[in-house]
């Protein structure tokens, strides 16, 4: 390789002479074949910070298995031409650098399980309560029906005690008008004692339209106690600082993760992969955010 050629320039030669395309490389280093052109062309104004370039140059080198020396020499030569750019995160690791070449599918194995253990402790949340809705119906069926049966073979008995009684004998009247007011007094209780059920399957009723209101209230104000939440559907590298250059968060999140803070913005984001974000919530209001692209680094700021 001549001596004047840059760091992607002669990664560009070392490449062609291995036969390999532009997309194959890509395909190998996970990154688009806009990144991998950008590099070989030494256009780092169109890629993310350099502290990420440098690792997809050294992983480029190793890809076309370069000596270590000539490798070497390329990462300091790319060093030189971005001695002016000052990495904006220092120890973050690039979006690029995977441990296997092959897909793991484990991820999302994972969430599949996660998500079939929600549905059933869902639906076995549910079943107490529609069980308790269909047996409280039939138990007062059951006990009205009762209720109507004695009172009729209450009343039957006294109308027949009433015929059987003799009109000139005052003891057998007193006798008939005795047994009357029983069997009045009977009904009676047995009304009161229908009531008093009705009256606890609506106690019964209420204390479970409570227990849900009550935990409504609590997954509302736990929702709104949460100053961010952003979610995340793809591998994303994430920095979020204050007005005051004050970092709160920096890091990689998986697809299917969550990342929550507690304290308010503004908030300046630096996210890898820009289309990896699905949602943003500040202070429980979701954020309409603009296109982006696979693999592009987004810059976003709210006040």
């Amino acid at each position: 390789m001549a001596e004047t050629q840059l760091a992607g320039q002669q990664l560009a030669s070392a490449r062609k002479e291995k036969g390999l395309s532009q997309e194959e490389v890509a395909a190998e280093l996970r990154l688009s074949v806009t990144y991998v052109k950008a590099i070989e062309a030494d256009d780092y104004e169109r890629l993310p910070e350099a502290t990420f370039v440098r690792g997809y140059v050294r992983n480029y080198a190793r890809l076309l298995e370069l000596p270590e020396n000539e490798a070497r020499e390329i990462v300091a030569l790319f060093d030189q031409q971005n001695k002016h750019k000052e990495a904006d995160f220092k120890g973050a690791r690039p979006l690029s650098t995977f441990p296997t070449k092959r897909r793991s599918w484990w991820p999302l194995i994972f969430l599949l399980v996660l998500i079939l253990i929600a549905i059933q402790g869902v639906l076995m949340w549910k079943k107490p309560y529609s069980a308790q809705d269909d047996t409280l119906p039939k138990a007062e069926t059951r006990s009205s029906s009762l209720l109507e049966a004695e009172q009729e073979e209450r009343i039957v008995e006294v109308e027949e005690k009433l015929v059987a009684a003799k009109p000139d004998a005052e003891v057998g009247e007193q006798g008939a008008e005795l047994d009357d007011a029983n069997a009045i007094a009977d009904v009676d209780d047995a009304l009161v004692v229908e009531d008093e059920a009705a009256d606890l399957s609506a106690a019964v009723v209420d204390e479970e339209l409570e227990a849900d209101a009550e935990e409504e209230v609590e997954a509302t104000e736990e929702a709104t106690s949460e100053a961010l939440r952003i979610n995340f559907t793809a591998e994303c590298w994430v920095s979020v600082k204050t007005d005051s250059g004050k970092t709160l968060y920096t890091g990689t999140k998986q697809p299917g993760e969550t990342l929550t803070l507690d304290e308010s913005g503004p908030y300046h984001f630096v996210f890898g992969n820009g289309a990896a974000v699905q949602e943003m919530f500040v202070s429980g209001q979701q954020q309409e955010l603009p296109a982006r692209r696979s693999g592009q680094v987004w810059r976003y700021t709210i006040k």
